[in-house]
């Protein structure tokens, strides 16, 4: 086996229902045409909820429309443009999806109020809204399509008449579980290099950060993860990065490889017989598998080939060979060696006839 990831949390709850307290609720007064919302405050629960509204006397529910709507995670009632036919009593009705319980909130009467009409304006933050909100001034209604971050800020409410103005303000806030930007990959690394890996994610509040190696904690508030030390065997594991906020938790898995084998030129030896004509340039490639990777070194024959003017010995372990001569031709080798152990492969270089100059 490779290692250990850690799935995500899973928690278990058993589903109830509380009753609703069993206080008066208070009238809710509003003036003709305005929007309204009456709270339903479901009681202690655990399990998912279903709302619905009774108006005025029980099975009388509301019907959702173009003016009323039922939100399913709060359970407030909303109308818009409240109105005569509208008053009276408004019941909420919690429902356990789970276990099937019903219970019934006190009723909330809704009133009109008399005392003139008012005109509305909706600023946010002191400057014009951007084009996509809507506002609905003879009801005081605030529409924003599609959220967004920026979205965010400090709203208010101008409500004026001939007695006077009034200013009611606000604030809205964005929320976002994590989402990934970047996460870290499968890798394969050879003993003795470094590792660094990094991740991110974007979220609302900022996420914060963890490491795990194989379902244990390595680092914690920390976006990237480097192994300060060489790398060695033991360090082949399965890690995790884990960006959490209080709205959600992303875990992005990664594993780890780390090779440790001798030279071997198996897949790559060189040539039994490569033919150059004399004056051209000639290279040989030592290219073994390795890790780590290998020091190289080339003879001729029995002799160690060094740098001249026209024999390079480059990066890698390439052997270039500058305007070869007859004298160049011969067996060449390529000897690899790591900590893990030794190998070579030859090959032999056969040189054509000298290059004709034409007069």
């Amino acid at each position: 086996s490779v290692g250990t990831i850690l799935s995500s949390r899973a928690t278990l709850w058993f589903a109830y229902l509380e009753m609703f307290k069993s206080q008066t609720r208070s009238a809710v007064s509003v003036r003709e045409g305005q929007g309204v919302v009456l709270l339903c405050g479901p009681p202690s629960h655990s399990g998912e909820l279903t709302f619905t509204w009774v108006f005025n006397e029980y099975p009388n529910f509301i019907q959702q429309d173009s003016r009323r709507f039922v939100s399913q995670v709060t359970g407030n009632l909303y109308i818009a443009k409240v109105e005569p036919s509208d008053v009276g009593n408004y019941t909420c009705v919690v429902i356990n999806s789970v276990t099937k319980g019903k219970v019934l909130s006190s009723s909330t009467p809704l009133v009109l109020r008399t005392d003139g009409k008012i005109c509305s304006l909706l600023l946010t933050n002191g400057v014009p809204f951007p084009s996509k909100v809507k506002v609905q001034k003879s009801s005081a209604v605030l529409e924003i399509p599609d959220f967004q971050q920026e979205d965010a800020g400090g709203y208010e409410c101008v409500a004026e008449n001939t007695r006077g103005k009034n200013v009611a303000r606000g604030l809205s806030v964005f929320t976002a579980k994590p989402q990934w930007i970047q996460t870290a990959t499968d890798t394969a690394l050879a003993i003795g290099e470094k590792l660094l890996w990094e991740c991110k994610a974007n979220g609302k509040p900022k996420p914060s950060y963890s490491w795990l190696r194989n379902g244990e904690t390595l680092a914690t508030e920390v976006r990237s993860f480097s192994q300060q030390s060489l790398l060695n065997l033991s360090d082949a594991a399965m890690y995790q990065c884990v960006a959490e906020n209080k709205h959600g938790v992303l875990y992005s898995s990664a594993e780890l490889l780390v090779l440790a084998s001798p030279p071997d030129f198996t897949g790559r030896p060189l040539r039994t017989l490569l033919k150059a004509r004399a004056g051209t340039e000639v290279v040989l490639e030592c290219r073994p598998q390795a890790y780590p990777q290998a020091v190289t070194l080339w003879k001729k024959g029995n002799e160690i080939l060094h740098r001249t003017e026209r024999i390079l010995l480059l990066p890698g372990g390439t052997l270039k060979i500058i305007n070869v001569t007859k004298a160049d031709g011969g067996s060449y080798t390529c000897m690899a060696r790591n900590q893990f152990g030794t190998a070579s492969t030859t090959g032999r270089l056969l040189i054509t006839g000298e290059t004709m100059k034409l007069q």
